[in-house]
């Protein structure tokens, strides 16, 4: 199934290249966001895009968690989750995708404040990790004091289009604390 789902984001990914051309990602500054402080730079897409309603740009920051299957011991998953989101929107009758869509993003202080361990009333400092598998459902990691194994920043960028809309995902360079 991983290998028909990556085929299937190769042949989309190359249906919209060829139709929109590529698209691009530049950061003002140095080219690295940074918390606690603004996200500014613009999207530049190959060619002429006319959206049927406003381009939307969602940065967002995804934590990576692991946790071991209880129903396989010995294996690891790691489930992401989005602990971050904020989005905004381009007016299409103002844009130019090709000269560069605009955007401005205020970064929060932290990537992220994950939660600090429990502390029972006799001191001692409790952290764990579980996973709660429901049936037919995917399992989900509850963690306390568990620090993430990975951390993305992504640039979302969706328009409107007649028949396939537009949507590329950047990976956002920033600096680690």
């Amino acid at each position: 199934i991983a290998a028909l789902v990556s085929l299937f984001k190769a042949l989309r990914a190359a249906v919209q290249k060829r139709r929109y051309g590529v698209a691009t990602l530049e950061l003002a500054g140095d080219g690295v966001g940074r918390p606690g402080r603004a996200l500014e730079g613009v999207v530049k897409i190959g060619r002429p895009i006319r959206p049927g309603g406003p381009w939307n740009l969602r940065l967002r920051c995804v934590e990576g968690h692991s946790f071991r299957d209880g129903a396989s011991p010995g294996s690891g998953n790691v489930d992401r989750f989005v602990v971050w989101e904020k989005a905004v929107e381009v007016p299409a009758d103002v844009a130019d995708p090709v000269r560069g869509l605009p955007f401005r993003f205020d970064l929060p202080p932290q990537e992220t404040s994950p939660a600090p361990p429990i502390r029972t009333p006799n001191g001692v400092r409790i952290s764990f990790r579980a996973a709660l598998t429901i049936p037919f459902l995917r399992s989900r990691i509850v963690t306390r004091g568990v620090a993430p194994v990975s951390r993305q920043w992504e640039l979302e960028v969706h328009a409107p289009t007649a028949g396939r809309d537009f949507r590329t995902t950047f990976t956002v360079p920033m600096q680690i604390p």
